[in-house]
């Protein structure tokens, strides 16, 4: 099963409204800001909000990648079967053939046979392990492109908590107003994911990585 949005809020163990419309509001009152202290907390925080397209996109395309993937590991197992498979029926077929011809005994035959098909069990089990091989590449890969996303997700939290700090550590006035004029030490994006990345301008490359 694909990991969503949901998943990866939950695994952080955060409110998941941080993450929605207003989140930023919800988040500031969470870490007591009120008044104009919160709204010029979420006038800074609303610069770059949070996109949950963006990450449920690139969510996609890593499913989709992983579907691809184990799909062409499957193929190649199934293929690597059957060629087995046609080698040990004809190699069966030329040893009965060739001990008819030569009017070889039976229990020569029941030998060449038995070897056979034992090099054939050590082929089919190399061919298993290959396979249980690629798959667990596949799904390590599969999870590290999920956490570069995890992360962003994480940086996002970072953001607020900094610009929560800076409100937080702003003495206005004692009617408030001082808020009115304040900035905080913040550059770029003060809250947001940054959807400038390459990873939001086409969800279907693996940069984020």
């Amino acid at each position: 099963m694909d990991t969503t949005l949901k998943d990866l809020i939950e695994r952080m163990g955060v409110d998941p409204g941080f993450f929605g419309e207003g989140g930023s509001k919800l988040f500031g009152e969470s870490i007591g800001l009120a008044g104009k202290g919160l709204e010029g907390f979420q006038k800074f925080a609303d610069i770059s909000k949070f996109d949950p397209a963006a990450i449920e996109e690139m969510l996609k395309s890593i499913g989709e990648y992983g579907k691809t993937q184990r799909g062409y590991v499957q193929e190649q197992f199934g293929s690597g079967t059957q060629n087995l498979r046609d080698m040990l029926t004809s190699g069966m077929q030329k040893i009965r053939e060739g001990s008819s011809v030569r009017g070889g005994r039976f229990g020569s035959m029941q030998k060449q046979m038995g070897q056979t098909s034992q090099r054939a069990g050590q082929q089919f089990g190399q061919l298993g392990q290959r396979f249980s091989q690629g798959m667990d590449a596949v799904a390590q890969r599969v999870d590290s492109r999920t956490g570069a996303v995890q992360g962003l997700l994480g940086d996002y939290i970072s953001r607020l908590t900094g610009l929560g700090s800076q409100f937080l550590s702003f003495d206005p006035n004692e009617d408030n107003s001082g808020y009115d004029g304040y900035t905080p030490g913040t550059t770029g994006d003060p809250g947001g994911v940054d959807t400038t990345r390459d990873a939001f301008l086409d969800p279907s490359q693996n940069t984020y990585v």
